[in-house]
């Protein structure tokens, strides 16, 4: 029998975390990045599902969401990386699985906990040594958050923790960017420990 759908509940918050197959690149060059944010623009556009942090790494991505009613997020998430997995086998010829099993989800309890998460998943080219700042990364909703730059992945007015840090946009961005310093100047940033404690469990999707 096929696996069934894990229903997230409608209205909360999850980062979801897919992992490349033995820890294999999912994304070679700029082509793959885009094709990817295009299948999860395409599909997610279609539900009320909604995006509020995003970074596509090398070997892995993690989205930070509010699920919705119209469609179960487990079924959408299947159609994206199902479809990722056909146009890489095309484009590499590869043969073989490139996603390690189904996704993962962390449950984010409340808001100060959102806003956390949503750093952590902005900072991971950071922490990664792969660029020295965030806005250097290019594939990462950090550039909304921080400076107002148009996304049509992310929809940030649907983050309470988020809007809960001006009164208008202009002063989020600069509590945002100035959040973020805040967890640079640490001797290392935050890690997955840090971010996400140990009373959240990742869940398969």
């Amino acid at each position: 029998m096929p696996r069934q759908h894990r229903l997230l509940v409608p209205g909360e918050f999850y980062q979801l975390i897919c992992r490349g197959n033995n820890k294999m690149k999912l994304f070679i060059d700029r082509e793959d990045f885009i094709f990817y944010l295009s299948l999860v623009n395409n599909y997610f556009k279609t539900t009320d599902i909604k995006i509020s942090y995003y970074v596509l790494m090398s070997n892995h991505v993690h989205l930070t969401v509010r699920a919705g009613s119209s469609e179960s997020l487990s079924l959408v998430m299947q159609k994206i990386n199902q479809s990722y997995s056909r146009y890489w086998h095309r484009r590499y010829e590869f043969v073989g699985h490139i996603w390690q099993g189904r996704f993962k989800s962390l449950l984010l309890s409340d808001d100060a906990y959102l806003l956390t998460s949503g750093i952590y998943v902005e900072l991971n080219p950071v922490r990664a040594g792969m660029v020295a700042i965030p806005e250097d990364y290019q594939w990462s909703s950090y550039a909304a958050h921080a400076f107002g730059k148009k996304d049509n992945i992310v929809d940030i007015f649907y983050d309470p923790a988020y809007l809960a840090l001006g009164t208008d946009q202009h002063s989020r961005e600069i509590a945002f960017r100035a959040l973020v310093k805040m967890w640079m100047n640490y001797k290392k940033v935050p890690g997955t420990k840090q971010a996400f404690g140990a009373r959240h469990q990742g869940r398969k999707g």
